[in-house]
């Protein structure tokens, strides 16, 4: 029971996490790190040098609830619509009006 923010029961009543449900990646991969290498893999023939990152590659697969295929169709899809409207040339091509 909470009672102002300090709760009442011992320390000893509260639940511990048994040592069998720990989990320890030492040397293992979790599963969204194997997803950023599929997805870096996947669409390297469009990835630009400041976007190979794990954490913009990891936004990515966010979106898409770490499903490797739907966040390359987000991706590329992106990464058209940016084409099509220069985003990514916009400050070299921007005259100022005079």
């Amino acid at each position: 029971m909470w009672l102002f923010g300090r709760s009442t029961k011992k320390k000893s009543q509260t639940k511990k996490m048994p040592k069998k449900y720990t989990f320890s990646h030492v040397n293992d991969e979790s599963p969204e790190e194997i997803a950023v290498k599929q997805l870096r893999s996947s669409v390297k023939d469009i990835l630009k040098s400041h976007q190979d990152n794990d954490d913009y590659l990891r936004k990515w697969l966010k979106a898409r609830n770490y499903d490797v295929m739907e966040a390359e169709r987000m991706f590329r899809n992106s990464m058209a619509f940016r084409k099509k409207i220069g985003a990514d040339t916009l400050l070299q091509k921007y005259t100022p009006p005079e």
